[in-house]
């Protein structure tokens, strides 16, 4: 973790120390954060502890661009791997088997690709909640930041066969404008609340404006 944040710390925000230094042991006891695994990732600040994934999601949101606007993707990632967990820790606490269940649903359900659709109203909500920030301001930092992590373009000219059928031909590269038109434009008409849809309506507007500038300026028309 440590050679991971160093690097991408341009503004020196982070301190270090070895969870059994002294050091260490003096910030995990002024935040009454439990020692537990010396293995584990921990984040103090001032008096508040964060562990694991808890952590790891923090230190995301405290870096400069893209990871801020990344760490959503992080967060799918540790809700689904704790979902077994999870869902001990709410029978251990006395949740009945059709709450559990409800929980469950949720989870499965909030996915944009997944084969369950939300059928209740938390379920709903949490589905809608979940694919707002990819739109709007917050929409644009992700798609740019994702697209330079995995060294694709901003925008590139989709092919017809793209336009058609959302496949590449061969050789084309899935850039940012791709997800745009192959995902992004098609989030509002996948919201499940009038809320959430009207929200994304007008994140959408903003997004779809930025790609229009940044095409213009890439073409040089503007």
């Amino acid at each position: 973790m440590v050679a991971f944040i160093l690097p991408r710390d341009r503004h020196g925000r982070f301190r270090f120390a070895a969870l059994q230094s002294e050091a260490g042991r003096r910030l995990l006891a002024g935040a009454d954060c439990p020692f537990g695994d010396l293995s584990s990732v921990v984040l103090v600040e001032g008096t508040r502890c964060r562990t694991r994934s808890d952590a790891a999601l923090r230190i995301c949101r405290l870096l400069p661009l893209p990871w801020p606007a990344l760490a959503g993707l992080w967060i799918v990632g540790c809700v689904e791997t704790a979902n077994e967990g999870l869902l001990k820790r709410l029978a251990a606490e006395g949740w009945d088997a059709e709450r559990i269940a409800a929980v469950q649903h949720c989870i499965r359900a909030h996915r944009y690709r997944g084969t369950e659709k939300p059928e209740t109203l938390e379920a709903k909500i949490l589905f809608d909640a979940d694919k707002l920030d990819v739109l709007g301001a917050i929409g644009v930092a992700r798609v740019i930041g994702y697209a330079t992590l995995a060294g694709t373009p901003w925008y590139e000219p989709p092919s017809h066969q793209f336009l058609e059928t959302g496949k590449e031909v061969e050789g084309e590269a899935h850039s940012a404008y791709h997800e745009h038109l192959f995902k992004l434009r098609k989030i509002p008409n996948r919201m499940h609340t009038v809320t959430a849809r009207t929200i994304a309506e007008e994140r959408l507007r903003y997004l779809d404006e930025f790609f229009e500038r940044l095409i213009d300026e890439w073409n040089e028309k503007r």
